[in-house]
């Protein structure tokens, strides 16, 4: 059985690859009111598709989503993505840059329809999205929308990935603006029409092309020198930088056993602030490796 979110989907057989990219997960509604933050964690797609076990079994897919005016959004986005996902079309002989932005335009399609038979004008609810693909241990693909962060920690240092999409970038002011929308300073603080402070994201229909949900994607060759792929909402990177969550993974691993390494990420939470925290971290090298990095520094 998995949990994604506050939904369980149930998996028959534990799928042969489950264990090759091992993980830690956790979430925490913190002092907010509500939990609105939901992930989805596939360390193999043969779990979504057993009948093509051969063709994905070494693909892997985990995403952060950070819900905002309810969980609707960030709910129905963690269940269907995987989906969306794996049906592209041609999905092994297309670019990963390729698969991720087919799959967030199906989920897109797949949300405006749910909300056109189901809420239509009373849905307020949205959600930003981090989703990384990752094939056989030698690639890796992200891709976004809104302010959750993923960040690599290699040996010495950890390096945060993608930048968020959010009012006080040029860029993303001006497509805003050339959208139609305008921004306006709430409380010190630059928000799109005066209310959100993201300028891309999942649902939010009430902001019109505004707000888009168009991914931006980077992709990246693995060499083996990399550690952890940390995925977060941006209430873990409200209490972290690069340099503190490497400080606190290494601190992690020489008060704790390997075989704690699930641990990993409800500890990171508790360092949190007060928003919704939700942190995935995807071991790429074995779990072992990294208590061997540290074992010498104390």
């Amino acid at each position: 059985m998995l949990s994604q979110g506050s939904t369980l989907m149930v998996i028959s057989d534990k799928p042969g690859n489950w264990d090759q990219y091992p993980y830690s997960c956790w979430g925490m509604k913190n002092i907010r009111r509500k939990m609105e933050d939901r992930s989805s964690v596939f360390p193999t797609l043969a779990a979504i598709l057993p009948n093509k076990k051969d063709v994905v079994a070494e693909d892997g897919l985990f995403a952060v989503f950070d819900g905002h005016n309810g969980s609707e959004c960030a709910s129905y986005a963690s269940v269907h993505f995987p989906t969306c996902f794996v049906e592209v079309e041609d999905f092994k002989h297309k670019k990963m840059e390729e698969i991720m932005t087919e799959a967030f335009a199906k989920l897109t399609k797949r949300l405006d329809v749910r909300i056109e038979n189901e809420f239509q004008i009373n849905y307020k609810s949205g959600s930003t999205a981090l989703c990384a693909h990752i094939s056989n241990h030698k690639k890796l693909c992200i891709g976004w929308c809104g302010d959750s962060t993923a960040a690599m920690m290699y040996s010495t240092s950890v390096e945060l990935l993608n930048k968020s999409h959010v009012p006080d970038d040029p860029e993303e002011a001006k497509r805003v603006e050339d959208s139609g929308g305008f921004l306006l300073v709430v409380n010190g603080e630059l928000r799109v029409d005066g209310i959100l402070n993201i300028t891309r994201s999942l649902g939010d229909i009430s902001a019109g092309s505004a707000i888009s949900s168009i991914p931006s994607v980077l992709t990246r060759d693995l060499d083996g020198t990399e550690y952890l792929l940390i995925l977060g909402s941006d209430g873990l990177y409200d209490a972290f930088d690069g340099d503190s969550i490497f400080s606190y993974v290494k601190k992690f691993v020489q008060k704790n056993s390997p075989k704690e390494y699930r641990e990993l990420s409800r500890k990171a939470s508790d360092e949190g602030s007060h928003d919704n925290i939700t942190a995935i971290c995807v071991f790429l090298r074995p779990v072992e490796d990294l208590w061997t990095l540290f074992s010498s520094t104390k």
